[in-house]
């Protein structure tokens, strides 16, 4: 063989040599995500999912001295209207725990 022949499989071969060494390094990447992957997917398993079924705000008491112009309180649908009156006209403190709407029903919608 000629010196060009030599030159040219030795070139070949510091190729083949450099995509050997790359193809491992790569394969040792994949061999870790995969570990950190198995890892985290059992991690997750063992945490316990977090539900909320219903928030639930509780006024204690509400005073008001002098009510004008419009303000919207959001308690109409949750208490009756003497209730209503008492707290726009009466400047009564109202307590209003355990609220009913006018027919009865509690304010968790049964």
């Amino acid at each position: 063989m000629n010196t060009t022949s030599e030159d040219q499989i030795r070139t070949l071969e510091a190729c083949v040599r450099l995509l050997e060494n790359q193809l491992r390094e790569l394969e040792d990447r994949l061999r870790q995500a995969e570990d950190e992957l198995r890892a985290l997917k059992t991690e997750a398993g063992q945490v316990r999912p977090i539900r909320i079924e219903a928030i639930n705000y509780k006024v204690q008491e509400l005073v008001v001295s002098e009510l004008s112009g419009t303000l919207h309180v959001g308690l109409t649908a949750l208490t009756d209207s003497k209730s209503l009156d008492k707290i726009v006209n009466g400047g009564e403190a109202v307590s209003l725990e355990n609220l009913t709407n006018e027919s009865g029903a509690g304010t968790d919608g049964g």
